[in-house]
């Protein structure tokens, strides 16, 4: 077996640069020929990194998973208590894990033959696009969920864009339908949650 030799520095940025690629490639978040983030004795800050890309890279991979597979508790645990949803046809941003959580089972309602088709990720592993496809009313949506991630894993940011307007507006126009159920939800939600606070 060949020794290779590497200074700390050099270490630290070859590290980052290895930890990056895998990740772009869907490794880390499961096993790196076999090297797990916990495996990461003695690296100091080099071990920070991995772990951070590693719960990054998982939970995109979880939330992308929860979505295609229509599990709504799933993601919303993945959601931050404080994550802020940024709807594509309405002004207003909705903070808030309840009516976050409670508008994306509004869409799962809405949407059919949903997928996603690609991934975009920024350097940092903090911000992660996804383009999908679905139908809504006969149209197809294309679109994008643009996804932000804490120090913890969890989404804090979410907005979704969609195209053409005409496939916008139907959607529009479906979500207007949900509205109800939707607010009646969250409202829910919130009561159980202030409950279950409650010593």
């Amino acid at each position: 077996m060949m020794t290779l030799s590497i200074s700390p520095g050099t270490r630290g940025a070859l590290f980052e640069s290895i930890a990056r690629t895998v990740a772009r490639v869907g490794v880390i978040g499961r096993s790196v020929r076999g090297v797990r983030a916990e495996s990461c004795v003695g690296l100091g800050s080099d071990a920070t990194l991995f772990n951070e890309l590693h719960i990054r890279g998982g939970g995109m991979r979880a939330f992308q998973e929860a979505v295609e597979a229509g599990d709504f508790a799933r993601i919303e645990a993945l959601l931050a208590d404080d994550v802020v949803f940024t709807s594509p046809v309405a002004f207003k941003p909705y903070p808030g894990k309840a009516i976050t959580a409670a508008i994306l089972r509004g869409v799962g309602r809405v949407f059919a033959d949903f997928r996603y088709i690609r991934e975009i990720v920024s350097a940092d592993e903090r911000d992660h696009a996804l383009v999908f496809e679905a139908q809504v009313g006969g149209k197809t949506v294309n679109g994008c969920d643009f996804l932000h991630f804490d120090d913890a894993g969890k989404i804090d940011e979410l907005t979704v864009m969609v195209r053409p307007l005409s496939a916008a507006t139907l959607l529009a126009e479906a979500m207007g339908a949900q509205f109800e159920q939707i607010q009646r939800e969250a409202a829910e939600a919130l009561t159980a949650a202030e409950n279950a606070a409650r010593p």
